[in-house]
């Protein structure tokens, strides 16, 4: 299989094992929202910022078992903190990337922000593929 076949494989796999870290997220931030956090900052920020992250971890030990699971096996001496860290920061790399695609797109068009968030989560999403792809899980060198 040729590499451009793999990485359309493996973004295949990642927008699809993603939606389980997207149910996570909704879970979370409703349970937080509703039983846990009363109040704007605790129901505005500081349930969505713990949603994000439940989502985050989930769609992390999904990614290193089901997508990159070649990768991880040819780099085993990478520690699980360093490896998880790297893909935190890719996400919220993603995040701040659809935000600012998301207010873009409202401004340009003056669209309600469904659908500029849904346009952005699919550019953004992009963009985190390639930096996991190129950054949290690269290729060993003695592979390339």
């Amino acid at each position: 299989m040729s590499n451009f076949t793999q990485t359309l494989v493996r973004l295949g796999k990642a927008l699809v094992w993603s939606l389980l870290g997207t149910a996570i997220d909704m879970l979370v931030l409703w349970l937080c929202s509703d039983y846990l956090f009363h109040g704007y900052l605790g129901v505005y920020i500081v349930a969505p910022c713990i949603s994000f992250e439940f989502g985050v971890i989930t769609n992390f030990f999904v990614a290193q078992r089901f997508v990159w699971q070649d990768r991880i096996q040819n780099s085993p001496n990478i520690p699980l903190w360093k490896r998880l860290a790297k893909y935190n920061l890719s996400c919220i790399f993603a995040f701040c990337v659809r935000v600012g695609i998301s207010l873009f797109l409202h401004h340009w068009s003056g669209w309600d922000v469904v659908p500029c968030n849904l346009i952005a989560m699919i550019f953004s999403g992009i963009v985190n593929f390639l930096v996991q792809n190129s950054y949290v899980f690269r290729q060993s060198k003695k592979l390339q």
